[in-house]
């Protein structure tokens, strides 16, 4: 009597949809031996063929000991499996795999970046488990990790440099990190600090030509097609102008805008949903990418840099030993940007265990250059409050280890009044090893999961100072020998303003790790700092003392305040200034005391070359600075 069909599903349907299933996994999981095992097939489909009687047909199919093939397990594994459904399974991914490719690009990256995940973490397990009980000595077993490093890094390189865009940025990052990563993949990672695939010469061609308005001839007498520096965002490549002046011409990559996009989107994504499901990672990884996503965009904004090398970049040449490129007018759009070459060679050369040799003759001048780049951060940071906030080995170049220079100004973060203060009181904070460090943390919103003050200054330590000579500085997290009790301290919360700070002393705290250098940030920092307590106007219950106050020049007063006009694109020539002078302001701070008293023809005279809209939005930035 027949069963009565309660709408489950039968076995025949349930046998089909697992194998089904687990052909579609060993398609993707295990490409070569899906393809042995497709070829065994076709051969055991024309030796069928050959055969002409049903009996003889169904010896070969049952009779395991006359049919050889390459791979017998999987062989026994799908025996029943016709060469139908194996074609049909291979057309249907591979459709799927277009459809997925073309309509949905970010999904299809996506998939690509979790399928590198689960290759990197089967690699492991399968050392972890199996490959090391072949190992007889720590030699043994340390080379049996070095060579599973290996491996995994030049995957982790492969696959990176296909996906390129935001994975790529992100791959800068943990190109520095000599300090947390073992050195197979800072040595694999170096290569995308600035030698990324570049455009096709064709597309410069077109985008320099359509960006400038004219032929590359009549603009250069010599342009160079091939680039010497590609990244993510753009490839810069030299150039001689028709006075013969030699320039750097940075051409932007506007295919990198569309993936960067997808991938900030895709990546918030998975992260909002980690926070849903109460999945917590060591850090803050939702305000991270927040920030990422408001920064990232900014870099393909080439008038911007303009404004920044012009400002920003002057005001740090003028203050410190360091190189800064200075744009070419006339010859700089939305996506071409054309600056004064500076020679030299990156950092990232010099970072790589392979290029340590060439640094040892030179290591003091190397310091003390350094030394110099990681004071100007302090003053961009402290006395400016913008920052260059991408200093990779890639964007600083070195000429005879005499002097350094920073380039690639496209992604600057500019700070609001309270972070830069707060900052400036943490770094006092840790100068002096003052008490009131966590209260410092907790008004600027850096929350952690513990409560000891020891522990938070050491975490503190490691976040906001390139220091090395503390245990914990020494060791990777990843590293056995890490204290149990720093792997088990969450971040909470990051600001978003906060996090490129961190990020920047992380990148310093990498090249310092990889080239055996040990200069703390709070030290070269701290006077910057005390001078930025005293001359703000917020009023903390900290008890940090800074140093007296000094009688400021009223003309460096002056060039502060046309520095800061400037760098927010307000009129800030000698004209402009004058009329400041004229009824004694110096400063932001007399500007906002003569708007408070709301004397009319007082602000008509301080503002008589400036537009409606300039005051307007002069003010509004005044009071927001406050």
């Amino acid at each position: 009597m027949p069963t009565e069909d309660r709408g489950g599903l039968s076995g025949p349907t349930v046998l089909k949809f697992l194998r089904t299933t687990s052909l579609v996994a060993f398609k993707l999981w295990a490409p070569g031996p899906f393809k042995l095992v497709l070829c065994k097939d076709l051969l055991r489909s024309v030796q069928m063929a050959l055969v002409k009687t049903r009996s003889v047909q169904k010896n070969i199919l049952c009779d395991n000991s006359s049919c050889t093939t390459p791979v017998p397990l999987l062989s026994r594994v799908f025996h029943g499996v016709s060469t139908s459904i194996i074609w049909r399974l291979q057309l249907n991914v591979e459709l799927l795999g277009l459809c997925v490719r073309f309509l949905l690009p970010g999904t299809f990256r996506t998939l690509q970046f979790y399928n590198l995940l689960f290759k990197l973490t089967c690699g492991y397990v399968k050392t972890a488990v199996w490959d090391i009980r072949t190992a007889k000595c720590i030699s043994e077993l340390k080379e049996c990790w070095d060579s599973r490093h290996s491996k995994a890094a030049n995957l982790t390189k492969r696959t990176l440099l296909k996906l390129s865009g935001f994975y790529l940025k992100v791959a800068q990052v943990f190109a520095t990190k000599a300090d947390l990563l073992p050195k197979e993949y800072v040595h694999a990672l170096s290569c995308v600090l600035d030698d990324c695939a570049p455009m096709p010469v064709g597309e410069v061609k077109r985008v320099v030509e359509r960006e400038l308005g004219a032929p590359i001839s009549k603009i250069f007498h010599r342009f160079d097609l091939q680039p010497i520096g590609s990244a993510t965002i753009a490839q810069v490549h030299r150039a001689v102008l028709q006075d013969g002046r030699h320039v750097a011409v940075k051409v932007q990559n506007t295919r990198n805008k569309k993936l960067m996009r997808f991938d900030l989107r895709n990546m918030l994504f998975v992260s909002r949903l980690l926070d849903r499901l109460r999945v917590y990672l060591p850090f803050d990884h939702t305000s991270i990418l927040v920030e990422y996503s408001t920064q990232v965009p900014l870099e393909f904004d080439f008038n911007r840099e303009r404004r920044m090398l012009s400002v920003l970049g002057r005001r740090i040449s003028s203050n410190h030993k360091v190189r800064v490129p200075a744009p070419i007018d006339g010859l700089c759009t939305a996506q071409v940007l054309t600056m004064t070459l500076i020679e030299g060679k990156p950092l990232a050369t010099f970072t790589s265990v392979s290029s340590k040799k060439n640094v040892e003759g030179n290591l003091d001048y190397l310091r003390d250059n350094l030394r110099e780049l990681l004071a100007s951060f302090g003053f961009q940071i402290l006395n400016l409050g913008v920052f260059h906030s991408d200093p990779h080995p890639g964007n600083i170049l070195l000429r005879d280890f005499r002097d350094i220079a920073l380039i690639d100004f496209g992604q600057v973060k500019i700070l609001s009044d309270e972070t830069r203060v707060l900052f400036a009181h943490l770094v006092v904070s840790l100068y002096e090893e003052s008490d009131q460090l966590y209260a410092i943390l907790k008004t600027l919103k850096v929350e952690f999961t513990i409560n000891d003050p020891k522990l938070i200054r050491t975490i503190a330590s490691i976040l906001f100072d390139t220091r090395m000579d503390i245990p914990e500085a020494l060791v990777s997290p990843l590293d056995s020998e890490f204290p149990a009790e720093l792997r088990s301290v969450r971040i909470n919360v990051i600001p978003t303003e906060v996090f490129m700070i961190i990020r920047i002393i992380a990148i310093f705290r990498g090249i310092f790790s990889a080239l055996d250098i040990d200069l703390h940030a709070r030290k070269l920092w701290v006077s910057s700092a005390r001078q930025t307590i005293l001359d703000s106007e917020r009023v903390y219950n900290f008890n940090i003392l800074a140093t007296p106050r000094n009688e400021v020049n009223i003309v460096d007063q002056l060039k502060h305040f046309s520095a800061w006009l400037a760098l927010h694109g307000l009129p800030h020539q000698r004209e402009y200034m004058m009329a400041f002078a004229k009824l004694h302001v110096f400063c932001i701070k007399d500007l906002r005391k003569l708007a408070a008293e709301n004397e009319r023809s007082a602000l008509d005279a301080v503002f008589a070359n400036f537009s409606e809209q300039d005051r307007s939005r002069c003010l509004k930035l005044c009071y927001e600075h406050s």
